[in-house]
This record gives structure tokens, C-alpha cells and sequence, in this order.
């Protein structure tokens, strides 16, 4: 921590070098300005200093102590609800129109123009560059997996709002049209759902961890996205598309079939 040296301590720091000096020894500033730096640079910590850091590491960790807690928490209880409707669902289906029930987890993400630097191989020796651009355009992937079985519905659309939302769920039901859909996903405004086969189950805030398809969205930027500048629309939807298509079942299971999602059935 520094600090600025009081007149009664410069004078105690000199008075070795001014006997020095009076003695004929000559005196290398260099090595005085070291000194110096070295002296006013030290740690002077008071015992109210020490206490102040104590109780802020304190508070920081009791923040994300309760933070975690709360999270775990609403985890619980969202887990619970998801079984209980699961098993509702499995008592009561009508098995003249559907042939099972399915657990999917919805998301919407965008994919632009822009993408942020990441990480790459390189040459050692040798920076590597990327091209970039400030040209905000954007799509939106609607997107539900299955932990369980891998497979997936995805929807590109130009926007992101209600009438997106319709015609995903429209597509995802004639995608399983003899499976009875529970859809967990967060509680956005456009999450409605008109389908007739279609459940919605909503994620409490602050828990994206209990979302699996965040992953997926991870897993599309790294393999398609990652230090490219596209220079149109159209491109970014190619990149998409055949991006998407690249996610086998065994793939998505992989990511997204987690051991609290699996004790579900």
C-alpha cells in the first residue's frame, strides 16, 4: 500500500546517507531512489485497516453464500414441481392421443455479425489477429431439447418477441405431435403457450442453471461463431443452420442430460 513518507521519517531515512556523504562515501541516487520507493511503498497496515478488510472479505462471502443458498433453494422446489408434474402427467395421459410425456427446456439466444474474440492456436511467437466490424444485426434461435433422448426442435426467426414464440411452439408441437410436451423454460413475458400437447414450466429467476440448453447455446458460438465476421445476414443463418445440424443426439445428451434431470423418470 503506498503512503507519503512524514517529514520525521524522510529525515530518519537521509540521516544514513548524510553520514555517508559527510564521511566522503560517495552516494549513488539511483540506489537512494530505490530505497526511497521501497520505504514509501511498504505495507503499513493498521489494526482498523486489517479489521476493514476482514469484515468486507466477511460480507462478500456471506453475499454469495446467501446468494447460493437462495439458488439452491429454488432449484429445489422448481425440481420438485418439475417431478410432480412429470408424474401427474404419466398417471393421467391419455393414451389415445399421446404415446408419451416428454421433458424439454426451451431458450431463445441471438447470433449476429459481431462476435467477441475468443482463445485460438497460434504460431508461437506470433499474435494472431481477427477481423471485426461494428454492424449490430442480429437473429434469434428459439431452440428445446430432450436430455433424455437428445433430440431437439430449433427455429430461426428475425425476432424475438410473442408472435416468434406462436410459431416456434407451433412447429415444436407438429415436430412430437403424439407426445404430451413439458416445456421448462424462464418466465419472459412471450413464454405463452397455445399447443394443446404443450405444458409450460417455469424456471425460477436467478437459476439458469437448472436451463441445459444455456450449454448448447455455448456449444454453437465455439464450433461455429468463434472469431468470425460474417458480411451479411444471410451468412449468419447458414452458420446456424448447418451448425445446428452438426449437434448429434449423442452430443446434446452429453451436455445437457444431468443427473438431477435423469432422476426425473
Amino acid at each position: 500500500m503506498h503512503r507519503n513518507l512524514s517529514i520525521e521519517e524522510e529525515k530518519e531515512f537521509l540521516s544514513a546517507y548524510t553520514k555517508q556523504a559527510e564521511a566522503g562515501q560517495i552516494i549513488d541516487l539511483n540506489e537512494l531512489k530505490a530505497a526511497y520507493i521501497e520505504k514509501s511503498w511498504s505495507f503499513h497496515w493498521r489494526q482498523s485497516d486489517l479489521s476493514n478488510v476482514r469484515t468486507s472479505r466477511l460480507a462478500q462471502s456471506n453475499a454469495k453464500k446467501q446468494t447460493s443458498t437462495k439458488s439452491k433453494r429454488l432449484g429445489n422446489r422448481s425440481l420438485k414441481k418439475i417431478k410432480a408434474v412429470i408424474e401427474d402427467n404419466f398417471n393421467n395421459l391419455n393414451h389415445e392421443k399421446y404415446n408419451s410425456v416428454r421433458l424439454m427446456f426451451q431458450d431463445e439466444a441471438g447470433f449476429g455479425r459481431i462476435n467477441k474474440p475468443k482463445y485460438c492456436w497460434c504460431e508461437k511467437g506470433i499474435r494472431p489477429s481477427v477481423p471485426c466490424h461494428h454492424i449490430r444485426e442480429y437473429r434469434y434461435v428459439y431452440g428445446a431439447v430432450e436430455p433424455l433422448t437428445g433430440e431437439s426442435c430449433f427455429v430461426v426467426m428475425p425476432y424475438c418477441n410473442t408472435e416468434s414464440m406462436n410459431v416456434f411452439l407451433e412447429e415444436l408441437s407438429n415436430t412430437f405431435p403424439k407426445d404430451k410436451i413439458i416445456l421448462a423454460c424462464d418466465g419472459v413475458a412471450w413464454h405463452k403457450s397455445g399447443s394443446e400437447n404443450i405444458e409450460l414450466i417455469f424456471i425460477p429467476l436467478y437459476t439458469p442453471e437448472m436451463n441445459p440448453i444455456e450449454q448448447i447455446w455455448k456449444e454453437i458460438r465455439k464450433r461455429g461463431f468463434k472469431n468470425e465476421v460474417f458480411q451479411t445476414l444471410q451468412k449468419v443463418v447458414d452458420r446456424l443452420c448447418d451448425t445446428i445440424c452438426s449437434l448429434s443426439n449423442e452430443t446434446i445428451k452429453s451436455i445437457t442430460g444431468r443427473d438431477w434431470i435423469l432422476s426425473c423418470f
